[in-house]
């Protein structure tokens, strides 16, 4: 026997040493009982007496089976009680068991659940760190894009923002007049919508008109329309990356009605009548 099952075994809560201290006890009893006289009267009136173990193995084989069946009845009614005692331990330990069974998986089921809630807080935050990095990033191409189209956008040293020079029997060019503000001094929200106005107002018309008239326009400018179609474009495609004021900056700059714009200048200036 090991150690700990010694152990187990002289533990006073232990069924099964009880069941042995009362069968020990139900031995004891029965010796002293079996060592104690017994005395009866003969049918002369004489008093016989003996050890009442004498008497046990004088007596008859029912008067044996009857006395052993007692003993061994009381003896049986002990180890069972021991059993059910033991069962019932058993289930005690099943049932705690079980409950910590249960308890260890409803704190592995919130251990697992706080996980995914800090792993979905992380994803959160992991993802908006990414779209504040990308819209920044878009910020940053946009107002280079914008730069770069104030810079080609042709201003001449008189303030007139846009030459433009057709080919005709009487050569001339088509532009809008002198205004009061230095397009340059601008803020970028401010400079889109006027020169998208300026440009919408005098040379849309007049190259429109050119066209009608059988002119077209110098090469040079397609390819500097093609460019600056080509920046408000790009504009645009990083509109939807951008949200709030930023947003809100982009439209003021009106860049889809520059791209109608651009897009008429660009198919009035297509080679009409052999021009090229």
């Amino acid at each position: 026997m090991s150690e700990e099952a010694e152990w187990r075994f002289w533990r006073p809560g232990n069924p099964t040493l009880w069941g042995v201290l009362f069968s020990i006890a139900l031995a004891g009893v029965t010796i002293w009982l079996a060592r104690r006289d017994w005395c009866y009267s003969s049918d002369s009136g004489e008093l016989i007496c003996m050890v009442k173990w004498q008497a046990f193995l004088a007596s008859s084989p029912n008067e044996v089976g009857d006395a052993l069946a007692g003993f061994a009845g009381v003896l049986a009614f002990i180890w069972v009680a021991v059993t059910v005692a033991l069962q019932s331990a058993q289930l005690r330990a099943q049932r705690e068991e079980l409950r910590l069974t249960r308890k260890e998986m409803e704190e592995q089921r919130k251990a697992t659940q706080d996980m995914a809630r800090s792993l979905a807080r992380e994803a959160a935050i992991f993802e908006d760190e990414q779209l504040r990095r990308n819209q920044a990033e878009s910020w940053a191409v946009v107002q280079e894009l914008i730069n770069t189209f104030r810079r080609r956008f042709p201003v001449d040293p008189e303030y007139r923002p846009i030459k433009w020079l057709v080919k005709g029997k009487d050569p001339r060019v088509l532009g809008y007049e002198r205004g009061d503000t230095n397009l340059r001094d601008l803020r970028d929200d401010e400079f889109m919508s006027r020169a998208l106005g300026a440009v919408r107002k005098h040379c849309h018309s007049q190259v429109m008109k050119a066209m009608r008239s059988g002119e077209s326009m110098e090469r040079t400018g397609d390819v500097l329309l093609a460019e600056l179609h080509d920046l408000i474009r790009r504009m645009l495609g990083h509109t939807g990356q951008l949200a709030g004021a930023r947003r809100i900056f982009l439209e003021a700059c009106k860049l889809s009605e520059w791209d109608m714009v651009l897009t008429d200048l660009r198919s009035a200036g297509a080679p009409a009548g052999g021009g090229k």
